[in-house]
């Protein structure tokens, strides 16, 4: 079975966001989310490419060359170690079986009505992905959203963002290795997140900051995200935070 979570801090505001615009209050059982192990998980990562390595029972991160900011979950995961397992149980659990489909559908109860995909990790190969799309349909009372920035899988769906069941919403993440393919998935009615540093650079590129997930999973515009996590030294050194 799949161990899911409960919402965060951050996705915890998200059900204040639902309850003014849908006049509904959602439970703590109904807004679950399910998370990867970070950066092994990830196929299109780039910029945030970070990862856990355990060696002699110690976890340890891992910033691979092309990390430009530390993977926030990378961090968790060093920290929570009960934390780690789960996301590790989870990619073994839809690595392993033969119908993630089923998986899905027998792990996650039909009083689940919102369920935020990978607050670590990602589609890791495109089968998983249509395994949620499928999922979707069949539970069309449940609403799903993601970040993502397995471009390449989006682009061999083939599909435009209004063609998909609308219970679902793929946001498009930059600083991935597709980056190539968001003017063409933009076309196709995706929508695209940024990190910032700050809200000055926000401003600069005419992006709203989404705070509370609401831009991510109702919205139909480009949007930033304020950077978060322990980065490493040189990240702090370079950027900053203003």
């Amino acid at each position: 079975m799949l161990r899911l979570s409960p919402p965060n801090s951050k996705t915890n505001f998200l059900l204040d966001h639902i309850e003014k615009k849908f006049k509904v209050r959602l439970k703590n059982s109904e807004f679950l989310s399910l998370s990867l192990p970070a950066g092994i998980s990830c196929p299109g990562a780039s910029a945030c490419k970070s990862y856990v390595q355990v060696k002699n029972n110690e976890r340890k991160i891992i910033d691979t060359p092309t990390c430009k900011f530390r993977c926030f979950s990378a961090s968790t995961e060093v920290q929570y170690l009960e934390v780690y397992k789960q996301r590790i149980h989870n990619l073994r659990q839809l690595q392993r079986t033969k119908n993630i489909n089923k998986l899905l559908l027998d792990g996650i109860t039909e009083s689940v009505r919102l369920i935020r995909l990978h607050v670590s990790g990602d589609f890791f190969d495109y089968k998983y992905l249509l395994a949620w799309i499928n999922f979707a349909k069949q539970r069309p009372k449940t609403y799903i959203y993601a970040y993502t920035k397995s471009l390449h899988f989006l682009k061999k769906l083939n599909k435009n963002a209004n063609e998909l069941t609308n219970n679902i919403k793929l946001v498009m993440s930059h600083g991935g290795k597709h980056d190539d393919l968001i003017p063409e998935l933009k076309k196709k009615g995706f929508i695209s997140s940024r990190v910032v540093y700050g809200k000055q650079e926000a401003k600069k590129l005419g992006l709203q900051i989404d705070h509370d997930d609401s831009l991510c999973a109702f919205g139909n515009k480009d949007f930033a995200l304020l950077i978060h996590g322990i980065q490493p030294h040189w990240n702090r050194c370079k950027r900053g935070y203003g």
